[in-house]
């Protein structure tokens, strides 16, 4: 309240409206929030696997059809592809939630950092727009605890890459 907006003293405290929201980049492999980053990976494999059996997500990815006729293609797609999910991860879990959580109570600010998040998810499968859901609640929440929003980009990034290599190979394209 009140009393946050009068410490000019401590510019470096997230809560001080003069915060830069510098500490949202950092992602200190010597610390443990890593760890967890990499358990939620290796949750996410027997849900990618069996997603990567089912014809909706077989269709789906890769998004660009060319991605998969060769494995060159598929490595220049993956570049650009895992390349938009640190843009994306920096604007839902590092500016637009850092900015909302500053204003409201964190649980409010994930809630409505997630809304937009889930509408992108749309056009894909639905088993992947609902997780959509849940995924933008824990990366929020990860995201504010940690203090930063690059572990969840390599997480999603991580599952993206996975997901669309289990498609490719789980339906014999190359």
């Amino acid at each position: 309240g009140f009393l946050r907006l009068i410490r000019a003293d401590r510019p470096d405290d997230p809560d001080h409206p003069g915060h830069t929201g510098q500490a949202a980049l950092r992602f200190d492999l010597r610390g443990t929030h890593w760890r967890i980053y990499l358990l939620l990976y290796l949750m996410m494999l027997p849900v990618i696997f069996a997603a990567s059996l089912r014809p909706e997500f077989i269709r789906v990815y890769p998004f660009v059809a060319i991605a998969r006729s060769s494995l060159g293609y598929f490595a220049l797609w993956e570049v650009a592809y895992l390349s938009q999910f640190f843009a994306l991860e920096f604007f839902f879990r590092g500016f637009l939630l850092f900015t909302l959580a500053r204003h409201m109570p964190k649980a409010v600010a994930i809630a409505r950092d997630v809304v937009p998040y889930t509408m992108i998810h749309y056009h894909k499968p639905m088993l992947e727009a609902l997780g959509a859901i849940i995924g933008g609640c824990l990366l929020g929440y990860l995201a504010l605890r940690y203090r930063s929003w690059v572990g969840g980009a390599f997480l999603h990034a991580s599952v993206a890459l996975t997901m669309d290599s289990a498609a490719v190979i789980t339906s014999g394209k190359f």
